[in-house]
């Protein structure tokens, strides 16, 4: 078998834009908490992305600890490689995927630091943009992106 041939059919969901919330953490809480009651393994696992000052993508694993309006907080040792690049280059990406659900949220925003000790503590990633995605069949997955304005959330629907 090669490699293009492997894939998946996705209909376990939809998701329409007249049914999420206007508010996406609100939207992510939801999808979150039914993540636990569906018993996904590892619900709170996010991909984690940093950019170094010289413009290198770098993505590892970390563990959401709380969500809230202010945002998406995980800890880390801030003289780690991705504490040291948070230093220079804020921007990050965060990343959720639950296959059991056969879904995936998008996070986009700046990270702050929470005071800790030193070398170690917490960081909020403020979100920007947030992408939610369905799978659905025939690859015709349904995707909604919210974008921060002055005063809340501009939702719209992607193209899949």
């Amino acid at each position: 078998m090669s490699i293009k041939d492997i894939r998946s059919e996705y209909s376990k969901g939809e998701l329409r834009k007249e049914n999420v919330n206007e508010n996406p953490i609100e939207q992510f809480k939801d999808w979150f908490n039914h993540a636990i009651e569906m018993k996904v393994t590892e619900v709170n696992v996010m991909t984690f992305a940093t950019v170094s000052p010289n413009g290198l993508p770098s993505a590892r694993i970390v563990l959401l600890k709380e969500v809230d309006d202010k945002g998406f907080v995980f800890f880390t040792n801030y003289k780690s490689r991705k504490g040291k690049e948070l230093d220079k280059m804020p921007h990050v990406a965060l990343l959720f995927y639950w296959k059991e659900l056969e879904r995936q949220i998008r996070i986009e925003g700046k990270a702050k630091k929470i005071k800790r000790p030193e070398n170690w503590g917490g960081y909020r990633v403020i979100p920007e943009k947030i992408e939610f995605w369905q799978g659905r069949t025939n690859r015709l997955h349904d995707r909604i992106l919210y974008t921060k304005i002055k005063k809340g959330w501009n939702i719209e629907r992607l193209e899949p």
